[in-house]
Parts: structure tokens; sequence; C-alpha cells
């Protein structure tokens, strides 16, 4: 590759091949240079709709394409596609695509100007894709069975939006889950927006970073009381959906198992984390508790600790309170209690009871 004539430029020199690579620069990128097609959001509201008949109608949009170089294919209204009938037995699969036609060299289709249509199998979905053209955008997936007569049906028609998002460079690109997530790899300082978790990510490190929105986090509260004596692991924490104990994101970051008698949240995945942990200790005349966070089982290096002296007619609290401490992926982390003067009473339910609080800050920096 060399440099290329400007755009726009006085010399007129530009051809429409340099005019597309100079486009392609105000649209993000993968960490290769690869230039990231898709659809420039509108709304995130499904790009296609089903109708009463065999038509699927495709929304307003703007599609990038990649053509050697970034080409705007706009669609500035409904754009009907006419799906075959139904076949007679088992399913068929109509890809709808969109596409830059080119006559001119170095391409050679049969016409030039915008196409938006489809290609359908009843093979398979993959028979279906490799009948798309070359230079064609994919956008979504019909599956559509034996006996349907509509798109709009509740039953024997399914459609999967298959298009990506993509940004201007610099921008937030959407991403409506996991898979899409992990197959975009742009470079350090690029920003995502996870469609399906309302949470922003910053690339860091050649890897995903939660940065604001529905932040990775885990609330555990006990869900009953648990008799405690010395070197003893509590384990009387409600599971997230038990007692209103929850967490954000599912179990892609934590998870709360019991493990060789006590209860440890499993951090997933390696960062800087806020933990916050408090634990009711029952009323009792005049005795002592030592408790300890501990990672991994290693009671001889404990996180933070925490002693008090019991009331004879109120209750106490333990309080052990991690500001930021960064943690390797699968760190275990827990409430162990060294060492106590008698048998005493732990918890009991809800919040005022205790709470197991894990929160994500950051990357280790």
């Amino acid at each position: 590759m060399t440099a290329r004539p400007g755009f726009p430029a006085g010399s007129g020199a530009a051809t429409f091949q340099d005019i597309r690579r100079s486009l392609s620069g105000q649209l993000a990128k993968s960490a290769t240079g690869v230039l990231r097609t898709g659809i420039l959001p509108i709304t995130t509201d499904r790009l296609m709709v089903g109708t009463a008949s065999m038509v699927v109608n495709v929304q307003t949009c703007v599609i990038v394409h990649d053509r050697n170089g970034a080409v705007y294919l706009p669609n500035d209204g409904v754009q009907p596609v006419q799906l075959s009938s139904a076949p007679s037995s088992g399913s068929r699969w109509s890809i709808v695509y969109s596409k830059q036609r080119e006559t001119e060299a170095p391409f050679s289709d049969a016409a030039a100007g915008p196409l938006i249509d489809k290609v359908e199998s009843t093979q398979s979905e993959t028979a279906a894709r490799n009948l798309l053209p070359a230079g064609a955008r994919e956008l979504g997936v019909w599956k559509v069975d034996a006996g349907a007569t509509t798109t709009n049906a509740a039953s024997g028609v399914t459609y999967t939006e298959t298009v990506p998002y993509t940004a201007m460079e610099g921008g937030v690109v959407l991403l409506r889950n996991a898979a899409e997530m992990d197959a975009w790899a742009p470079h350090d300082g690029a920003q995502a927006y996870r469609l399906d978790t309302k949470t922003l990510h910053v690339r860091a490190g050649g890897l995903w970073s939660p940065a604001a929105g529905v932040m990775p986090r885990i609330t555990l509260y006990p869900n009953g009381t648990q008799t405690v004596n010395n070197q003893f692991g509590v384990s009387n924490w409600g599971a997230p959906g038990v007692g209103g104990s929850d967490q954000s994101l599912g179990t892609d970051w934590f998870e709360y198992v019991v493990a060789n008698g006590i209860g440890v949240v499993k951090v997933k995945k390696a960062g800087r984390y806020r933990v916050v942990l408090r634990m009711a200790v029952q009323n009792a005349n005049g005795q002592g508790i030592a408790a300890y966070i501990i990672n991994n089982g290693d009671t001889a290096n404990p996180l933070a600790q925490d002693t008090v002296l019991t009331h004879p007619n109120y209750g106490t609290m333990l309080k052990l309170d991690l500001g930021s401490i960064p943690l390797a992926a699968d760190a275990a982390l827990g409430l162990y209690i060294p060492a106590a003067s008698s048998a005493l009473a732990l918890g009991g339910t809800g919040r005022a009871a205790g709470q197991f609080d894990v929160q994500y800050l950051g990357p280790i920096s």
C-alpha cells in the first residue's frame, strides 16, 4: 500500500476507491484495521418485521459495506423483500442481505446500484449462507416451517437478526450479547455497550472491562443463624435468589458455592474489587469472637480481620471492608472464624443480619 490521492482535494484525482478508503477512516475498525461493517444505529428495534403475507419489511437504516473501503448504503424507508412460499415439508432458510453492486473495475457485477434481496435453501442455514454473493452484507435469517403462510405468525416462523451494529471511530459500538462482544476485538480505548446487560465496556489491555451502567456485583444476606466456634467457616449465606440475595450480569462474574464447609464467592475474572462483609453476632454475656476474610482457604494470610466483644442484651456486628483489592481470576472469598471464646450464633435473616457484597471496580493497573 502507498499514499493515495486525498479527499477532498483540489486536484480531483481521488477515484471512488480512494474516497472509500478515506471514508473508512471515520468508522470503527478491529485492532488489526479491519473495517466493522453493519448498521449505524438509528434505533435498537429489530431491523426486519414480518407481515400478513410472505413479505418481510426491512426498516429504515444505514448499512455500511466494505468494498475496497467503506460504502454507506442508506435505506430511507421500508424496503419489502418477498420470501418464497413455505416448503411442503421441513423448513426453508431465507437470508436477507444488502449489497452495493458495481460494474466498474475491479468489480464485475451484472448491474450497478443498491440491492436488498434474499437467498434461500431448504437444506440448511449454512447452505443458504453459501449462496450469498460476493460483497453482500448479511442482515438476518428467516426460518420458515412447512405450512406457514405469513411472516408475522406466532409459530412456524423464526427470525434471527445477524447484522452487527457499527459506529463511527471513537464512538460506542452496540453489542447484543456476550457472543458479539467476544467476536469484537478493537484497539485499546474503544468502547462498547452491551444491550442485554446495560453495561458500558472499555477495551483495555486487549480485554473488555465494564466501566459504567450495570456493573458486576454480588450481594448476599444471611439465610438463618449458624452456631460457630474456633476455626469455623461461615456458610449461612443465602444464594442469589434466596432471601433477597442477588447478583448482576448472571453468573459471568461471580458464583456462590459452599465448599469444604465454608460459603465462598467465587470471582471468575481478574480485576480490582471492593469487598464489604458484615455478620451479626447474637447477644451473649462477655464473649469474644474474631473473623477473617480469606481467599482460597488460606487462613494463615487473611485479607481483612475484625474482633468484637459480645453484649449480654444486644447483638453486635462483625465488620470487614476491603475498599479496593486486586484479585486474580478464580479467587474464592469467604468468612472464617479463627477464634471464639465459646459457641456463638451468627446471622439471622435479611440485610440487618449481615451482608456479603463484592463489586468490580476496574482492571488491575
